[in-house]
């Protein structure tokens, strides 16, 4: 606006030049300041419809808290100079703000011009990446005219979460370990997480290399021999986490909510890899687009995968949490389903219970801020603070 000012302030003293001094150096400079800026405006209009803007990352799946690289390709497709171009970068809340967003260039004689932009991804997630507000000054920079709103570009990509190392004594991990039936061959012993059998009701004689905890020392002295324990297969039913992507209630802006959406994903995604690693096969599952995925692990192989997958998902799915295993178990098996939520509904509670009713233990794990709106009625509910640590909630 000051420009236009500027410029018609000359213009009109070029027209009191020639009216009141001299006609001829006034009519001049009065023509010049007339046809310079009609050229410049056509030759800026006629440029902007011949302008094509594209938006590139080099990944689609970007790295959480690293820099990431994103290119804003400009072509011209015409031969004349390109005044000058102007355009705002706009940023999902998933990325760290920009130092600099707006940008200001020029094309004279190159037809093909690349800005990058070093973005810093800090949430989890799918995230947006805008080129908008862009705009042409003419020539002599007095009149900016704006791109058509159809040449405006968007690109979403993906933001990897996180995977962190779980503390293996917590609490909450004891008393999911000792949901499962215990196993106390020395040989699971070790990794803490043999599970496949139970104590049986049969004997045999001692043979050199047998388990000294499987020897019935009573009927042993009675004999006056060694007696070991013959132990019974178990139909154990590893854990079950469930990711649960409905959206989330109680949450004080867009911002906010996000961050508690990282902490449930993060955090069972590590209990998840710190359970493979243990040994114990694990099955992870959640809803995309209403569509339930699910899958068994055994090793840390394919979790990062899992992983990038699940940073294209969008909480706004509704959950029916069909996937909580209700299965009717006898006493000496169980099922353990550890489900991350940001929610506990009645819908929630009434699988918890019936899964409970069948001998299915059942985790409800939530993050720490949103505790003052779950409800205490629940019997086995914990937290997630911010460094991951699980508490029981109270």
């Amino acid at each position: 606006m000051k420009s236009i000012i500027s410029y018609f302030s000359v213009f009109i003293s070029a027209i009191l030049y020639m009216l009141l001094f001299d006609k001829a150096a006034g009519g001049i400079m009065t023509v010049f300041l007339f046809v310079t800026p009609v050229i410049s405006i056509f030759l800026t209009v006629s440029a902007k419809k011949r302008i094509i803007f594209e938006l590139e990352c080099d990944n689609e799946i970007l790295n959480k808290g690293k820099l990431e690289k994103i290119h804003v390709n400009i072509t011209k497709d015409t031969i004349l100079p390109l005044p000058f171009i102007c355009f705002t970068v706009e940023l999902s809340k998933r990325f760290c703000e920009l130092a600099q967003n707006v940008y200001k260039f020029s094309m004279s004689e190159n037809r093909e011009l690349t800005v990058d932009i070093d973005v810093n991804p800090k949430i989890c997630g799918p995230a947006d990446i805008c080129i908008n507000k862009i705009y042409i000054t003419d020539y002599l920079g007095i009149f900016k005219f704006k791109i058509n709103p159809d040449m405006l570009v968007c690109k979403t990509v993906s933001i990897s979460p996180d995977i962190v190392e779980i503390d293996e004594s917590n609490e909450l991990l004891r008393n999911i370990f000792s949901s499962l039936t215990d196993n106390d061959d020395d040989d699971a012993s070790k990794s803490g997480f043999g599970k496949s059998s139970f104590p049986g009701y049969e004997y045999r004689n001692y043979v050199p290399g047998d388990s000294l905890k499987k020897i019935n020392w009573k009927l042993s002295s009675k004999r006056n021999q060694l007696f070991v324990r013959l132990d019974e297969a178990s139909n154990i039913t590893l854990p079950d986490i469930f990711l649960d992507t409905s959206e989330p209630v109680n949450v004080n802006n867009e911002e906010t909510a996000m961050y508690t959406q990282q902490t449930i994903i993060e955090a069972s995604l590590s209990l998840l890899m710190m359970f493979v690693r243990q040994g114990l096969e694990c099955t992870y599952s959640y809803y995309d687009n209403g569509i339930l995925k699910k899958e068994s692990f055994n090793s840390p192989d394919g979790i990062q995968k899992l992983a990038d997958n699940i940073s294209s998902v969008n909480f706004n799915n509704i959950s029916d949490y069909e996937n909580i295993n209700t299965q009717s178990h006898s006493s000496k098996s169980t099922g353990v389903n550890i489900v991350y939520t940001l929610n506990i509904n009645n819908q929630l509670i009434n699988r918890a219970r019936s899964a409970s009713d069948n001998n299915n233990a059942v985790k409800i794990i939530i993050p720490e801020n949103t505790a003052y709106s779950q409800s205490a009625g629940m019997s086995d509910v914990w937290l997630i603070k911010e460094n991951y640590e699980i508490c029981r909630f109270i």
